[in-house]
């Protein structure tokens, strides 16, 4: 499997561990938003749906993202795409 798989798998795997879901509507700017705030205070566990998201977890989503430099989302009639953290920021910026 490759990094930017696996980041993907763990995004999907706390999705379906905490919500019952393949991949949760919004879910990649709710672990966008835990990451960065983790990244800037400090790495805790997270509450979030019916389980908790572990503060290594995250971290590995950060470090894999970092290697990767990118990010998993979800885009309306094309589904799960990759793209670079940098374009990340800027498409989520945009649905503020």
């Amino acid at each position: 499997m490759t990094k930017i798989e696996e980041l993907e798998q763990i995004m999907v795997n706390l999705s379906e561990r905490c919500y019952c879901a393949q991949w949760l509507d919004g879910i990649e700017f709710v672990l966008w938003d835990f990451v960065e705030e983790c990244r800037k205070k400090e790495w805790e566990d997270k509450d979030w749906g019916q389980n908790k998201i572990k503060a290594w977890e995250l971290l590995r989503l950060y470090k894999l993202s970092k290697e990767v430099d990118g990010w998993w989302f979800w885009l309306e009639d094309v589904g799960k795409c990759f793209t670079s953290r940098e374009n990340f920021k800027e498409y989520a910026g945009d649905l503020e």
